[in-house]
């Protein structure tokens, strides 16, 4: 999501993720993320699914989309007998019959990201999101993450989300809620991530 703001669905107010940014977490050893059932919520034109199916062989999905019309970008990702594509439709308030997952990853509209944030913690045991950085500076969300503390891993450049490459007038990190947070967790820890090199797919033995 751009700091100009995001809907889901007119072309000139989406803006699909930043590779680099997706490679620059997958390739840190800041954080471990394990293999299995990964959920994308607010999965758009589909660049974190098919950036970490690039990078990673050992990841499952449950693909989430609001709008339909995201279903030609969604559908070749979607491998037989081994991701799911959830009937089009909102991801937080839906009815969730689905095991926990192992990971939800998302870059969710920035007006929403708390609402995912929270349905992501009930469903997921590691949840992790690209935001702003501003996201954490809030009277309104203070009271909840003083006792729900993420991981913010730093992106060392400003993104863009813009096709003619001019960046935002802010920075962003991945927030990182690992296992445990939805019970409670009083501090995070705060790190810088690297540029990516470009990422060697992983091979699972």
């Amino acid at each position: 999501m751009s700091s100009k703001g995001r809907r889901e669905v007119e072309g000139d107010e989406f803006y699909p993720t930043d590779r680099k940014a997706i490679l620059s977490l997958l390739e840190s050893k800041l954080v471990k993320l394990r293999g299995g059932v990964w959920i994308e919520p607010c999965a758009g034109t589909g660049r974190i699914v098919s950036t970490v199916n690039e990078f990673r062989s050992d990841v499952r999905w449950v693909i989430c989309e609001l709008n339909p019309d995201f279903d030609r970008d969604l559908s070749p990702l979607c491998r037989p007998n081994r991701d799911l594509i959830l009937p089009y439709g909102d991801f937080v308030h839906r009815k969730w019959t689905l095991p926990r997952a192992e990971v939800l990853i998302m870059n969710p509209p920035f007006s929403l990201t708390f609402q995912f944030v929270l349905a992501g913690l009930e469903r997921a045991r590691h949840v992790v999101c690209l935001q702003r950085q501003g996201w954490f500076g809030t009277k309104e969300r203070s009271p909840w993450l003083t006792k729900h503390c993420p991981d913010s891993l730093q992106l060392p450049w400003r993104l863009s989300f813009r096709p003619d490459g001019r960046t935002d007038s802010c920075e962003y990190c991945w927030f990182h809620w690992p296992p445990g947070s939805a019970q409670g967790r009083r501090e995070g820890r705060l790190a810088m991530l690297k540029y990516p090199i470009g990422g060697q797919q992983l091979l699972i033995f």
